[in-house]
């Protein structure tokens, strides 16, 4: 359902870009994702550094992607307003502007919407029915987040001296491990080694009738095969 939700407000997006041109919603979507970059890299370290109890600690993680993605794009469309497009206007030919700004516009309509699904993932609201309903859970936004982690890894791979393949994958899984509590954890964990104990073979401890104990059998199959096979095993007396 996110992932609709995604593509219902790119489709706005792509009339804003149309009116903004090519130049303008290049600058916009570079902001978007410089921002949602900045918000997935860091906000682990300004939720540790940010004093919360009780309640609010359960928040730490969302408010601190919602602060700094906000703030940071606040930032970034100042400085391109006062540096850039408040400066120049670059004509660029009727069709950019038209189709590849739309292009640009969904693209940055696509990301925002998919940011605000992960702070709703990372933070207790996720819990709730409603947005569940909707869609607001991991398992729904897979390719929401890799669209997202894409763009992000293009910024990574230029900020960065040396290659890092998945970073942001790794700092999205960071965020939601730190987002769940503790006993959720646990029982996952837990839940994940009850699958890997059915998954396993079952050991046979007692052994069929008439046959002695035979070191090594862990199935059924196993003394089956000693039984009928070269070696006949039977009860001692």
């Amino acid at each position: 359902m996110v992932f609709w939700i995604a593509i219902l407000v790119g489709g706005a997006f792509v009339w804003l870009g149309v009116r903004m041109g090519f130049y303008q919603s290049w600058c916009l979507l570079f902001n978007i994702v410089v921002s949602i970059y900045l918000a997935i890299f860091l906000a682990p370290l300004v939720a540790d550094r940010v004093p919360t109890g009780g309640e609010a600690s359960a928040y730490g993680v969302m408010l601190s992607l919602a602060a700094l993605a906000g703030g940071c794009f606040a930032l970034l469309c100042g400085v391109s307003y006062v540096f850039l497009t408040g400066q120049f206007r670059v004509p660029f030919p009727k069709a950019m502007d038209i189709l590849a700004a739309g292009l640009l516009g969904f693209l940055s309509g696509f990301l925002v919407t998919s940011f605000v699904a992960l702070v709703v993932v990372v933070g207790p609201l996720a819990q709730h029915k409603v947005l569940r309903t909707l869609g607001f859970d991991l398992p729904s936004q897979k390719a929401n987040l890799a669209c997202m982690a894409w763009c992000c890894d293009v910024i990574h791979s230029v900020v960065r001296s040396e290659p890092a393949d998945q970073a942001t994958h790794r700092a999205i899984d960071r965020l939601l491990d730190r987002s769940l509590p503790a006993g959720a954890a646990s029982g996952r964990s837990m839940r994940g080694s009850e699958l890997r104990h059915q998954a396993s073979p079952k050991v046979c401890d007692t052994p069929p009738k008439g046959i002695s104990p035979l070191p090594g059998a862990k199935t059924r199959r196993d003394w089956k095969k000693h039984r009928y096979g070269r070696e006949t095993l039977r009860a001692p007396g």
